[in-house]
């Protein structure tokens, strides 16, 4: 009897490991902005004026070539969407360690900046650089599951590049039979691949998600977590040991934001007990009036390109003010 129940799952681990490989042919991946900004920080040699280090407010909140129009600088925008301080204090000395110091260090924060202990966005890209020792000394020990990542990578890859949603399934499905049938549009994310990116900034050049309306009716609370502040202090003294001019910055995300995150009032004290002690500015932009509108917002999150553009220049108009003092 033994034999038969041996055959069976023989076939049937031959018959999924040929879909799964099938797969990786078959089913478009989505754009790796991970190695993206990886192969950035380590081949660039442009000198850059004002570095802007950040998860994804960072990235879809501030345009970098319109506050080099009003400010006349050389900015970039380096960051990676999901990301927490344990991340960003990684993508800052990755920048470090290839470039000269810049004249002004800018870092995005938002509600998950001090919660290091959740998994960013798309971890599995991470993978491939888990041999790095920074990494390691910076990541390993604030996100549990990477410590388990021998035994557990395999698995996680497995998830990575198996299709996602069922539309992808579907047509894989399809190719591995060898039906003859075209299929467009596979993606799983269109809205976050249909922006376009400049200087590391990436354009949402859509409307306000009916989505997050549904989503404004709950309430969330990520953690505050101890790691967290000292990875925050610890991104400011490294800062700080480099450049003369330092500013962390939460911009606009809409209004009732703030009620959906019950535990904002203590984050904001978080942040502002932080650049008290590294005697450095903490502009809080979540109380701007464009947050009030949904005009000029993708999610509660996160600002469409008309948001974007003109947070933009407000920025960039309080910069030039504080770079002239």
């Amino acid at each position: 009897m033994w034999w038969i129940v041996f055959s069976v799952l023989a076939i049937s681990l031959l018959v999924c490991g040929y879909f799964y490989f099938y797969l990786f042919g078959v089913v478009p991946k989505s754009e790796n902005k991970l190695t993206e900004v990886m192969t950035f920080l380590t081949t660039d040699t442009t000198n850059y004026d004002v570095v802007f280090v950040g998860g994804s407010t960072v990235e879809c909140n501030f345009d970098p070539q319109i506050i080099d129009s009003v400010c006349e600088v050389n900015s970039m925008n380096v960051s990676i969407k999901g990301c927490s301080i344990a991340q960003q204090l990684y993508l800052l000395k990755k920048y470090l360690e290839n470039h000269a110091a810049p004249k002004m260090i800018v870092l995005g924060v938002d509600y998950r900046t001090l919660s290091p202990s959740i998994l960013p966005f798309r971890y599995t890209d991470y993978y491939e650089y888990m041999n790095d020792s920074l990494w390691e000394a910076l990541n390993v020990q604030a996100v549990p599951r990477f410590k388990f990542r021998k035994i557990l990578s395999r698995t996680d890859l497995f998830m990575k590049y198996s299709a996602k949603s069922d539309y992808q399934k579907f047509a894989g499905l399809f190719a591995a039979l060898h039906v003859p049938k075209h299929f467009d549009n596979l993606s799983d994310e269109p809205l976050w691949l249909s922006g376009f990116t400049r200087k590391g900034y990436f354009a949402l050049d859509v409307k306000w998600q009916p989505s997050s309306d549904k989503m404004l009716l709950g309430e969330e609370k990520l953690p505050i977590e101890e790691t967290g502040k000292t990875l925050l202090n610890y991104f400011i003294e490294n800062a700080k040991l480099k450049t003369s001019k330092v500013i962390i910055v939460f911009s606009p995300g809409f209004s009732d934001i703030q009620r959906h995150f019950y535990n904002s009032p203590e984050l904001f004290s978080t942040f502002n007990a932080a650049c008290a002690k590294g005697n450095i500015p903490f502009w809080n932009y979540q109380n701007n009036s464009m947050c009030n509108d949904k005009k000029y917002f993708y999610d509660m999150y996160h600002m469409n390109k008309t948001g974007a553009e003109k947070f933009s220049v407000v920025f960039a108009e309080d910069l030039k003010k504080y770079m002239q003092q």
